[in-house]
């Protein structure tokens, strides 16, 4: 009995610090199944509401994990093709028709807890939807309004797919925004390409890494906020938590996934830059100084462009032993910064440094 009562004296710090949230990679295009049994166990989901059923991968998995899943699909091919996928799981109903008009009915019909999966933006030819509309607002609002306080929200594809001109960092700054105000006790992370929100007040249990929250504000952050505090806040997270993520951990591997599907492999526009930034700083982190480097030189070309990105240059280059090469970097674009803001540059760049790139 003494024995036993020792081993749980001894395993309790490690199940309570154990992280219920971490980074993700979906499988192919939609989820592992053992992502979604991790969201049920956490957050005791009953149902599962989906929009943009597609040809019902995700929803296959979800009637194996969840007791009832409503999915909605607007294209009418891809509907029939899902009924017949899914006509054998008595726990699914399908509907067809446009999201923003019939999720009301689905909300009203699926019983709490409901995880949300909300993928119904226009993905190209055979996806339905209409091409450059997104309906993430309008679904927002119909959940605020016909929801409840404990829903649990997923979000897919938030590399840019809705915003293809280079700009995606602004709508989903909007997007925190309204799901700040529909309830402030909303927490808001990417757990990869997919957003989850959830009400902390109902699941103050859940523990989200450290790494999800580094990459969560950087991916949120705001050029135009200027207080040094704020700045202070994303320099910590992008040097001490993504930087400091090893690429061959469990969840560090994630940001190099993340990368090779959506930024090396794909057309480098959007919101793909986002895991180029992680990449940037993980290899920064691990040693990779060339590779970083060369990163950070093409965000400084991008949206992305900031005085921080061009010091975690200079870094890079310096531990490169590229020294000319980063004094150049670092009057060009960090000097004025480190006017403004000594003690975070002195955080990415050291006394000695600085004084010889001056």
């Amino acid at each position: 009995m003494m024995k036993k009562t020792l081993l749980a004296l001894l395993l309790l710090p490690i199940l309570a610090y154990a992280n219920d949230i971490t980074l993700i990679s979906k499988e192919l295009y939609t989820f592992n199944i053992h992502d979604l049994r991790n969201f049920q166990r956490v957050f005791g989901i009953f149902s599962f509401v989906e929009t943009g059923t597609a040809g019902g991968e995700t929803t296959e998995l979800a009637a194996k994990t969840f007791p009832q899943v409503h999915s909605i699909e607007i294209f009418e091919n891809n509907y029939r093709i899902a009924k017949k996928r899914l006509d054998k799981y008595p726990n699914v109903r399908l509907y067809l028709g446009d999201t923003c008009v019939l999720l009301k009915d689905m909300i009203q019909l699926a019983p709490q807890r409901r995880l949300y999966w909300l993928d119904a933006h226009c993905s190209g030819e055979g996806t339905g939807g209409i091409p450059g509309y997104n309906p993430i607002p309008t679904e927002l609002n119909i959940i605020k309004a016909y929801g409840s306080a404990d829903d649990v929200i997923l979000i897919d594809d938030i590399r840019g797919m809705y915003f293809p001109d280079q700009r995606a960092l602004l709508p989903v700054r909007e997007m925190y925004a309204q799901i700040k105000e529909m309830n402030p006790h909303h927490e808001f992370y990417t757990i990869g390409d997919i957003v989850l929100i959830f009400n902390r007040k109902f699941y103050p249990h859940v523990v989200v890494s450290d790494l999800v929250k580094a990459c969560s504000a950087s991916l949120l952050f705001d050029p135009e906020n200027q207080a040094e505090s704020y700045l202070q806040d994303i320099v910590d997270k992008e040097l001490f938590g993504i930087a400091a993520s090893k690429p061959y951990s469990a969840e560090g591997e994630k940001i190099g996934k993340l990368y090779q599907r959506f930024y090396a492999s794909s057309g480098k526009n959007g919101g793909e830059i986002t895991y180029l930034l992680w990449k940037a700083l993980q290899d920064l982190g691990n040693h990779f100084y060339n590779e970083a480097a060369q990163h950070f030189k093409t965000l400084q070309q991008t949206p992305f462009a900031h005085w921080r990105i061009a010091a975690y240059q200079v870094r890079a280059l310096i531990l490169d032993q590229r020294v000319e090469e980063a004094r150049e970097v670092f009057q060009q674009s960090v000097q004025q910064a480190y006017e403004d803001y000594p003690v975070i540059v002195k955080q990415i760049l050291n006394d000695g440094w600085i004084e010889y790139l001056k």
